[in-house]
């Protein structure tokens, strides 16, 4: 199992009304609010990376002429839904930090 299922495990065995009081709860608990803080920080270095990652790749693929995928796909529309689509691991801590 990954990270994010154990993540959705503990919250689904949370007492309360709704995710956000699930994570009201564990927030605060010392024990468990230091580790949603490390999981949002562990979060956000993914999303730096693959942006830094995807950079890198756009940077290549301009750097050869390559404007289209072997689909057909324009890289520029791809990556503009790319942008508007990314979805964190961990829902619910981006401001956990």
């Amino acid at each position: 199992h990954s990270l994010r299922f154990y993540y959705e495990k503990r919250l689904e065995e949370e007492p309360g009304a709704d995710r956000a009081q699930k994570l009201l709860n564990l927030r605060l608990d010392p024990t468990w609010a230091n580790l949603l803080k490390r999981l949002a920080a562990y979060d956000k270095a993914l999303a730096i990376f693959h942006a830094a990652h995807l950079n890198l790749a756009v940077n290549q693929l301009g750097r050869v002429g390559v404007t289209v995928g072997t689909g057909g796909t324009a890289f520029d529309r791809y990556l503009a839904k790319f942008g508007q689509t990314v979805v964190p691991l961990f829902e619910g801590l981006a401001d956990a930090n």
